[in-house]
C-alpha cells in the first residue's frame, strides 16, 4: 500500500469526482482510478461506491470511511514530519547570542560550543561575557538570546524563564604546601583566622559566603576583594591567603593548589540557564539548552 495512493484516495472521497480530483492533483484521471484499484485490491473490499450517474458523487463505502480515517492520519503525520525537518533545517541558517559569566565561559561553554557546533556547523555564535548581576537585563532587554550564569535572589528573574542546569560544590582553595591541604574536608569555622580571599561582596557569591561565615559564628578577615574568581585562585597561588570558589574553578591535576571540601555548612553553586518568560527561545537557542544539559558537569 503506497502513501500516494492513500492521498489519492482521500482527494477523490473529498471531491466526489475523479475529474475534480485529477484537476486538484494535476493528474490524469486513469491515475486516480489505478490508485483506487489498487487500494482495493491490496485490502480486498471495496472502498468507493461509483454511481450510474456521472453527475452523482462518489462516496466512500464503511470500509473506505475506516480507510479515510488512517489515510488523513498517516498524511497528517508525514506533513508533521516534514514541518520538524524543515525547522530543523532551520537550524543550519541561524544564530545565537549568549551571555554568560566569566567562569562559565571559561570552564563550561567551551566544550558545549564546541558539541554544539560539530551538530549544527552554520549556525552563528556570539558570546558576550556580563556580571552575573547584569545578564537577566540584558536578556529581558533582548540583548541576548540566552544566558547562563550562577544563582541569584528570585526577585532577580521577573519576567524570565529559568532552567536549573547542575549545581555544584564551593571548596576551599589552598596552597599545597598549606597545612589545610592534608584536610580532605574542614568545617568553615576552621579558617576563622586566616586571611580569606573573597569575590566582591555585593555579588550573590560573595554574600553567600560572607552569610555562611556568619552562620558558624566568625567574620571573615577579608584580606583582598577581587571581582574575577580567576584572579583570586592566582592570588592563592601566589601566596596570599585562601579562598573559596565553586569546584570547576580547579583544574583536576593542579600542581601547586588544593582543593579542601568544605562540611558544614556546604554551600553549592546553582548554575541557570535564562531566557524571556513570555517566548519560546528560538529553535537554535533550545537545541543549544540540549547540548548543554548533556555536557555539564556532575551534580
Amino acid at each position: 500500500m503506497e502513501l500516494r495512493d492513500l492521498e489519492y484516495f482521500a482527494a477523490c472521497v473529498e471531491h466526489g469526482h475523479l475529474s475534480r480530483a485529477a484537476a486538484q492533483l494535476h493528474v490524469a484521471q486513469p491515475t486516480l482510478s489505478h490508485a483506487i484499484s489498487r487500494l482495493e485490491q491490496d485490502l480486498g473490499v471495496q472502498i468507493l461506491h461509483r454511481p450510474s450517474n456521472k453527475r452523482s458523487p462518489m462516496r466512500p463505502t464503511a470500509a473506505g470511511q475506516l480507510l479515510l480515517k488512517r489515510a488523513q492520519a498517516a498524511i497528517g503525520e508525514l506533513d508533521a514530519l516534514k514541518d520538524d525537518l524543515n525547522e530543523l533545517q532551520g537550524l543550519h541558517r541561524g544564530s545565537i547570542r549568549l551571555a554568560g559569566i566569566q567562569s562559565l565561559n571559561l570552564t563550561l561553554l567551551p566544550r558545549v560550543l564546541a558539541a554544539f557546533a560539530s551538530e549544527f556547523p552554520n549556525i552563528e555564535f556570539q558570546l558576550n561575557t556580563h556580571p552575573s548581576e547584569q545578564i537577566a537585563d540584558r536578556i529581558r532587554g533582548g540583548h541576548e538570546d540566552l544566558g547562563i550564569l550562577a544563582a541569584a535572589p528570585d526577585q532577580a528573574f521577573y519576567g524570565l524563564q529559568v532552567h536549573e542546569l547542575y549545581h555544584e560544590d564551593f571548596v576551599l582553595i589552598v596552597r599545597r604546601d598549606d597545612p589545610l591541604a592534608q584536610q580532605r574536608s574542614i568545617k568553615l569555622s576552621k579558617i576563622a583566622d586566616r586571611d580569606l580571599l573573597l569575590v566582591n561582596p555585593s555579588t550573590h557569591t560573595g554574600a553567600q559566603i560572607i552569610d555562611a561565615c556568619e552562620q558558624v559564628g566568625f567574620k571573615p578577615k577579608l584580606r583582598l576583594v577581587l571581582d574575577s574568581g580567576e584572579t583570586l585562585r592566582e592570588c592563592v597561588r601566589a601566596g596570599l591567603g585562601i579562598c573559596i570558589l565553586p569546584r570547576g574553578y580547579l583544574a583536576n591535576h593542579e600542581q601547586d593548589l588544593q582543593a579542601v571540601s568544605i562540611a558544614e555548612p556546604i554551600l553549592k553553586r546553582h548554575v541557570l540557564a535564562i531566557h524571556p518568560d513570555q517566548e519560546q527561545p528560538s529553535r537554535a537557542a533550545q537545541s543549544f539548552l540540549g547540548v548543554l544539559r548533556a555536557h555539564h558537569p556532575r551534580s
